[in-house]
C-alpha cells in the first residue's frame, strides 16, 4: 500500500497537506478507473 511516489513528496515538500490531497485524488481516480475496468464499463 505504501507507494514511494506518494511518500516521497510528503517528506521532501513543505506543502504536506497539498501533497496529501493530490496523492489521495490520484489514488481515488485510479480506484474509480480500476472499478470501471473491472466491471467492464
Amino acid at each position: 500500500m505504501s507507494d514511494p511516489l506518494i511518500i516521497v513528496p510528503q517528506i521532501t515538500s513543505p506543502w504536506k497537506p497539498l501533497s496529501l490531497v493530490i496523492a489521495m485524488g490520484t489514488f481515488a481516480t485510479l480506484v474509480i478507473i480500476g472499478m470501471a475496468l473491472g466491471l467492464g464499463l
